[in-house]
């Protein structure tokens, strides 16, 4: 037989309308806007930190807390979901991550102190945790393999949500006459953002990698149909000599189902080339991570003593600035540069920016360098997101992604402390930018040792040739 595997049906089936449903499910408000709601929360957090800190008279340590709860959610979410999702099933865990989302949000825009924010900031943490890893995992067990590229477009969903988060904060602050603090208003438009997220996840379907990987081919058949229905027109049916053959291969091999341990998983995530990946890419999310989640936290404060509204309008163009950072992302992962130098590009130009940031002595130079710098970072990340789910094999690759986006989770715990307290110190402005600069050109060259993924993906064969 010559198909023989997921995406390859997928790739017969073709580009459609299903198809573009999943892309938008993976992205954005209409569904479930995993990657748009992870950094949705990055700058909700920015604003919660500033409002906070006036509210309950935090010191920069105590604002640094409520962002390193959030850190440790992200940390331990994507370790949990991670399992799950090759346990389970990847829409057992995607439709999970939301709803903790959603409610720990309500919790949140009614907190009393810092405690109470705290352990509900964990909590969004834990659920948003989860979207990063399952939502390439998904996109990519859905899209045909001709139609990879769009992994990295899915990034600009970053934009969206960081830009979306920006324009509500500029306008709340605007018109806000009541007594209710900014950042809870925020916050509870956010909760209807989710909320939207929820309703729209509960109809996707189990991917077909994932089923057909366990051996569950009936249903792989008619999740195959009902997307060849909507993208062709055309049933889609599996020879039955064919499902018999994928059966008995399934059958046959040592392959991990999800009702194995979890043990086993991990033990073959850490074995060979799948252990080298998971520490390339650690390194490469924790050096990415840090200095990115430390500005997006504090640039307020990088703003310098300038009024909310204005510092609400920055934000807003810098953000905006990653949206063409994707969009050169998604071409250039495509060209001769592929995956891992688009990566190495990237981050190399995010840490000479950094060094203009350094020199800078006027607002009207840190708002260029680090709109730039927006750009460069995000279109680095696009790539990485790509590269990384083709890099794992499909039994692991929700394991893998979870527990690298987990790992580069940790120092994102301390960052949001490690970066107010520099803050706080004199002359901690210039060591804290050299330490985002060092940081970037690590991520650069990690980048280096990673197989190129771009004419070829990581699969579980299904039948013997």
């Amino acid at each position: 037989m010559e198909i023989k595997h997921a995406d390859e049906y997928l790739e017969k089936i073709g580009w459609g309308k299903y198809s573009w449903k999943v892309f938008f499910q993976c992205g954005f408000v209409i569904s479930n806007q995993a990657w748009s709601n992870d950094n949705l929360w990055n700058n909700n957090i920015a604003y919660i930190l500033a409002g906070s800190r006036i509210e309950w008279e935090l010191s920069g340590i105590e604002s640094g807390i409520l962002g390193s709860a959030y850190a440790l959610g992200l940390l331990c979410g994507g370790f949990i979901f991670g399992i799950i999702g090759d346990k389970y099933g990847r829409m057992y865990s995607f439709k999970t991550t939301v709803l903790i989302a959603l409610i720990s949000s309500i919790v949140l825009t009614f907190s009393l102190n810092l405690y109470m924010s705290s352990g509900a900031l964990f909590l969004i943490g834990l659920g948003m945790g989860g979207e990063l890893c399952l939502a390439g995992t998904v996109f990519c067990e859905f899209c045909p393999r001709s139609k990879m590229h769009y992994l990295a477009t899915l990034a600009i969903f970053w934009s969206v949500g960081s830009t979306f988060t920006a324009i509500v904060a500029y306008v709340i602050a605007l018109e806000n006459t009541t007594e209710i603090s900014e950042w809870r208003i925020i916050v509870a438009v956010s909760c209807i953002y989710e909320l939207i997220s929820f309703v729209f996840r509960l109809f996707m379907l189990e991917t077909p990698s994932f089923l057909l990987s366990i051996g569950r081919v009936e249903e792989t058949e008619s999740v195959l149909n009902t997307i060849s229905l909507q993208n062709t027109g055309e049933p889609f049916y599996l020879d039955s000599s064919l499902k018999n053959k994928i059966t008995d291969s399934l059958c046959s091999r040592d392959n991990i189902k999800p009702q194995s341990s979890t043990i086993a998983l991990i033990t073959k995530l850490f074995q060979g080339y799948n252990l080298k990946l998971c520490l390339i890419f650690c390194i490469m999310y924790i050096s990415a991570g840090f200095p990115f989640v430390s500005i997006l936290y504090f640039m307020p404060t990088l703003l310098g003593n300038i009024s909310q509204n204005t510092a609400y309008g920055i934000i807003i163009l810098q953000q905006a600035c990653g949206i063409p950072g994707v969009l050169f992302g998604s071409w250039l992962v495509d060209t001769k540069l592929g995956r891992k130098f688009t990566i190495t590009l990237s981050f190399a130009l995010a840490s000479l920016c950094c060094f203009f940031l350094y020199i800078g002595k006027n607002i009207i130079l840190i708002i260029v360098v680090t709109s730039a710098m927006n750009m460069f970072v995000i279109m680095g990340y696009s790539a990485m997101f790509t590269i990384t789910p083709e890099s794992f094999p499909i039994e692991v690759r929700n394991i893998g992604s979870g527990f690298v986006n987990g790992c580069s989770r940790f120092v994102s715990i301390v960052c949001p402390i490690i970066t107010g307290w520099l803050l706080d110190q004199d002359n901690g402005f210039p060591i804290a930018v050299i330490l985002f600069a060092a940081l970037f050109a690590v991520c650069a060259i990690s980048a280096f040792p990673l197989k190129e993924t771009r004419r070829s993906l990581v699969k579980v064969n299904l039948l013997s040739t």
